[in-house]
Formats: C-alpha cells, sequence, structure tokens
C-alpha cells in the first residue's frame, strides 16, 4: 500500500506500525495510494512513473518484530495451522521461531510468510529457504530492495517529523495488535534471544540495533 507525499513514497513492510503511518499520511498531509494494495515490494512500483521521488520505509528490532508476527498470526485459525508448520505441530512461540529461523522445508508452509500474500509464493518460499538469515531478513530485503530511508517505529513522530516535517497529534496505539501472553521480552530466553543474532545477524549490524528490544541511534537512518 504505498503512499506518495509530495516527494517521498512509503512503502509498507508488515509488523512495522505501517497501518497507522498510512492513515497518518492519508489524513495529515493528503497522502495518496499508488500501486498495488496491501503489502507490495517496492519493485513493484516500477512500472509507475517515480522519477525523483524518495522511496522510504519503517522497521523495528527483530526480536520485537518476530513476537509482533507470531502474534498477529495467532488471531486466525487458518494461520494459526501455518504456524503449526513452523512449530512441528506447535503453535508455541519458542517452536514457532525455532523453526522459522530453522529453514527446514519439513518445517515451513507453502505461504511461508504465513500474514501475506506473495505474488510468486513458490518462488519466494525457495528464495527463502535457500537463503540467509531469518524470516525477518527475507522480508526487509523483499520489501526494501529500492528503499533508501527508513524510520525506527519506536521513534515514529520523531522520525515523521525529521523526514516529513509533520508532527503526529497521537502516538501509535497497540488497539489492533493481538494480546500477547507476556511483554515482548519475556517471551524469549537467553538462547531465544541469541539465535535471533545468529540468523539476523546481518540484518542487525546494517541497521545498527546494538541490543535486543533496543532503538536505532537516530529516528531516520539511511541503507
Amino acid at each position: 500500500m504505498p503512499i506518495l507525499t509530495n516527494d517521498k513514497i512509503y512503502i509498507h513492510m508488515p509488523k512495522t506500525g505501517g497501518t497507522w503511518i498510512t492513515e497518518c499520511l492519508k489524513n495529515g498531509i493528503d497522502g495518496q495510494m499508488i500501486g498495488p494494495h496491501g503489502h507490495s515490494p517496492s519493485r513493484d512500483l516500477k512500472r509507475h512513473d517515480i522519477r525523483g521521488k524518495t522511496l522510504w520505509g519503517t522497521v523495528r528490532d527483530p526480536w520485537s518484530w518476530y513476537v509482533s508476527w507470531w502474534a498477529h498470526c495467532m488471531k486466525d485459525d487458518r494461520t494459526k495451522r501455518q504456524l503449526a508448520i513452523y512449530g512441528g505441530g506447535s503453535t508455541d512461540f519458542k517452536d514457532v521461531l525455532e523453526g522459522v529461523l530453522a529453514r527446514d522445508p519439513k518445517r515451513c508452509p507453502d505461504n511461508h510468510a504465513v500474514m501475506w500474500g506473495t505474488s510468486k509464493p513458490v518462488e519466494d518460499r525457495r528464495a527463502y529457504l535457500s537463503g540467509d538469515g531469518g524470516l525477518y531478513t527475507w522480508t526487509f530485503f523483499h520489501m526494501y530492495s529500492d528503499v533508501k530511508l527508513l524510520v525506527d517505529i519506536q521513534q515514529l513522530s520523531a522520525g515523521l517529523h525529521a523526514l516529513m516535517g509533520i508532527q503526529p497529534t497521537a502516538p501509535p496505539s497497540n488497539t489492533r495488535s493481538n494480546k500477547i501472553p507476556a511483554p515482548p521480552r519475556e517471551m524469549y530466553t537467553d538462547d531465544m534471544s541469541d539465535s535471533i543474532y545468529d540468523e539476523e545477524g546481518f540484518l542487525i549490524s546494517l541497521l545498527g540495533y546494538e541490543e535486543p528490544f533496543s532503538t536505532l541511534k537516530n529516528p531516520v537512518t539511511k541503507v
């Protein structure tokens, strides 16, 4: 659901506050939706005239991202069944995370992203299983191949002010999120947290997250 505002286009990566930002841009500064609906990779915009436009997106630390992804999928029976494939029959967060990070074909559903469809599911699943990094890394590079600027969702107000010159009247709420059984930090054991470092290390280093559940040094960063 790309949103055009003046010389910038927002690309919505799942579970990074995109719904709230979309409403903020559409209602606050008359942002216009262009391109396809849903979570569309930035490369899908190439059939539009985007010359002179800067593509930007939102990002969050991978530890929080996985909890949000899992909680979102747990609300629906169809996606819960797909989570159970990752979890080896279980939908417990620990088991699902283990299966996601293992990139084992036997523990990866046909719709590997689970909560959003892709235009080439067979090809995308193959790329995910054969690539480096977990689902977070795959999603980032799948969505943001042409994105140059990123805003940390834990610093959205400051980031939107710096990037767009607007000051949101209210921070994003969690009213649309699913309830999770415990705060995100408490969902992880030390071993689980370390496994995120192991599989998502390149992207963690690229973005600059220095520890689990941290923020970026600056609300807006270039990649």
